[in-house]
């Protein structure tokens, strides 16, 4: 023990024997000096002595924040043109055309697929999709609208009900949440975060929304709904342990995306402002010129106001009198722009996770290398993306289907309690990926299926495609052509004929035989 620890340590017993809490305090400002000490990032000296961010929970933060970043982002969404397109890209990605259920209940004995039960789970569910949204809409619109507020909101509400005993849903925007069900609640157990009731635990109980959108002027009221949690699918990213809510996707990128707003905006007046070129005309009558309201509205009319708010390109202009015309020649950012903007763009790219080239439609930067780089990285975070989609949304929106199914007698399945667990495997679809160099990509794929290190289904769906689907379609292909009698030479006719060992006959002429020597020979 140092002496510095003995006086803190005596000096503290001291203060204990009056203020034990003051004590405390006391030590507890020992302790973070010494840990200042250790590292240089707590020092307060220095150029960032100014830095002193406050310690707050994932809740407190989201209380103070999340509503202005939503409200902002919207209006990026709707103006700036790169989040418009990264919005589109991720749902692009995650949703695309729509993610639907593959089935995946076994057989009794656990080996194989059940496809006789799999595909009247299946067309039930796709029956039932086709109208399933209390608005009218079909199972796509409401997977797109949840991502869509899965990444400009950061979170997003889907309210299962029942209607003429029938299943619907609803999407609900983070802004209908009933903000002023916020802190403890009456029963001096749960307290309400925003809108959203959680018990000492943090788990959701309640949710508390608004009937109606609270920026509709015409048809808003304060009268509140009361959901329960079992009803809800909340889908969020808990970024922190003590987080109930979510934040934008774009949060930690706002202001970069405000600022090249700003500055295209203002590069663009100063180009309008260097292009305009005006013939400015003295009179002794400015009364003749000056007359009217002021409406800066040209009209054709002599006494209409001429006074101008911006110069006019080719346009003759009246001064009053003892008015003098000034010329004004704006700096042109030159090349600072284009770095300005790069350099932003790709501080965005990282924040949003998205490639530069994808995000900002400048493909010059980089090289096929780098592209495909980017390329792959970028297809990791849709994957999580999709797999965080498909936990908390399509999954246990195909499982609430299914508890309602067969209760009504839709999907007739007569051990379903006993085997729940197996009815409810399923995998849904994802958007189909294109290969990135399909000749090396394809040679990797048929090398890794000789291998036996992945199998058809799995390549078939990581490309987004029903593995029954293709296998039917290649049957019927090869049905249909024997029909027609139409002779089959492509590469992977002649793969399968040599995997399934079938000698050449007339019956098999798939195979290419083996050419002869001279063949080899003139080949060469």
């Amino acid at each position: 023990m140092s002496i510095y620890t003995f006086t803190t340590d005596a000096l503290s017993r001291a203060i204990a024997i009056f203020s034990p809490r003051k004590a405390i305090e006391y030590q507890r400002a020992h302790q973070i000096l010494n840990a200042m000490r250790e590292y240089d990032a707590a020092k307060l000296t220095g150029h960032n002595q100014n830095w002193r961010p406050t310690m707050k929970s994932g809740d407190a933060e989201a209380r103070l924040g999340a509503q202005e970043i939503r409200n902002r982002v919207k209006s990026l969404e709707r103006n700036n043109a790169y989040v418009a397109g990264a919005i589109k890209r991720l749902v692009a990605n995650v949703v695309g055309e729509g993610n639907f259920p593959q089935s995946k209940v076994r057989l009794p004995d656990g080996k194989g697929i059940d496809k006789i039960t799999a595909d009247k789970i299946e067309q039930a569910f796709m029956q039932w999709s086709e109208d399933c949204c209390l608005n009218g809409d079909g199972l796509v619109d409401a997977q797109i609208l949840n991502a869509r507020h899965k990444v400009i909101d950061g979170q997003s509400f889907c309210i299962d009900s029942q209607s003429n005993r029938d299943m619907k849903i609803q999407i609900i925007e983070s802004d209908q949440l009933a903000t002023s069900v916020d802190g403890p609640m009456n029963n001096g157990k749960n307290f309400a975060v925003r809108g959203i009731e959680i018990d000492i635990y943090g788990k959701p109980v309640n949710y508390h929304f608004y009937d109606v959108h609270p920026g509709d002027n015409v048809r808003f009221t304060t009268k509140i709904q009361t959901v329960p949690a079992d009803r809800v699918l909340h889908v969020f990213d808990r970024n922190r342990a003590s987080s109930s809510m979510g934040i934008s996707h774009f949060a930690s990128v706002v202001m970069n995306l405000f600022d090249i707003g700003e500055l295209s905006d203002s590069t663009m007046i100063l180009a309008r402002l260097a292009a305009a070129y005006g013939i400015f005309i003295k009179t002794k009558m400015p009364d003749e010129y000056m007359n009217g309201p002021d409406t800066g509205v040209d009209t054709g009319s002599i006494v209409t106001n001429k006074r101008y708010k911006y110069v006019e390109p080719g346009g003759i202009h009246y001064l009053a009198d003892g008015e003098e015309p000034a010329c004004m020649k704006p700096d042109q950012p030159g090349p600072i722009y284009e770095a300005f903007m790069r350099t932003n763009l790709r501080a965005i790219s990282v924040g949003v996770g998205q490639s530069y080239s994808a995000l900002s439609g400048d493909y010059s930067q980089g090289n096929f290398s780098s592209e495909r780089q980017a390329m792959i990285l970028e297809r990791q975070l849709f994957r999580m993306e999709a797999a965080n989609n498909d936990r908390k949304f399509n999954n246990k929106l195909f499982w609430k289907w299914l508890d309602w199914a067969v209760l009504r007698g839709k999907v007739d399945l007569f051990d379903y309690e006993k085997n729940i667990s197996n009815y409810r495997r399923v995998k849904f679809s994802r958007p189909r990926q294109e290969y990135i160099n399909p000749v090396q990509d394809v040679q990797a794929l048929s090398e890794a299926l000789n291998l036996g290190i992945i199998s058809r289904t799995e390549a078939i769906e990581d490309r987004g495609q029903d593995r029954d689907d293709v296998f039917n379609s290649c049957a019927d292909d090869k049905k249909t052509m024997k029909e027609l009698d139409i002779w089959q030479d492509d590469a992977s006719v002649q793969t399968f004929a040599q995997a399934e060992k079938k000698p050449i006959t007339e019956e098999n002429p798939k195979q290419i035989p083996e050419k002869t020597g001279e063949e080899n020979a003139a080949n060469k």
